[in-house]
């Protein structure tokens, strides 16, 4: 028996995740090196095993993009130009939120980085960047991570 998606292409990628671990102690461990090593596995296990590939899609954080000590920019269009400037070192003092932030920094930035230089596309428009703000789903499971950890009005288990 066929699988239903047998006759999908094979020339795209789409990385979705990252760690969110809010109460992480060892940011390097916990957050950053997983972060940046689970984006950059990705792409070069595309560039050494499917050339066919012509799309990477990878979606991000809005935490990536602002800087935060600017506050609210009522009417700012944020661009690729926008990225969050936190570094490592203000997110040790400032906890497991910024270096949650940090992480997402610094993942995209080595995404961009490795597309750039390893010149495996036509173009560094073949990566696409998602920065997310929120997403709202359905559970699929009733093993609340993270995410669904701050939700607000979250629905109990079972519930759509």
């Amino acid at each position: 028996m066929k699988s239903r998606y047998h006759n999908l292409t094979r020339n795209k990628v789409i990385h979705t995740a990252s760690p969110f671990i809010l109460e992480a102690k060892d940011f390097d461990k916990e957050l950053y090196e997983p972060a940046v090593r689970g984006t950059v596995s990705v792409l070069e296990a595309v560039k050494k095993y499917n050339s066919d590939v012509k799309r990477i899609v990878i979606t991000s954080s809005f935490a990536s993009v602002p800087d935060f000590k600017k506050g609210n920019r009522p009417g700012h269009v944020y661009t690729e130009a926008d990225w969050n400037p936190m570094t490592k070192e203000e997110a040790r003092s400032a906890g497991p939120v910024a270096a949650y932030l940090v992480s997402k920094t610094l993942a995209e930035r080595a995404a961009f980085d490795f597309v750039e230089t390893e010149k495996v596309w036509k173009s560094p428009q073949s990566a696409h960047h998602f920065n997310l703000v929120f997403i709202l789903a359905k559970f699929l499971n009733c093993d609340i991570n993270t995410s669904h950890g701050i939700r607000p009005n979250r629905p109990s288990c079972g519930e759509h």
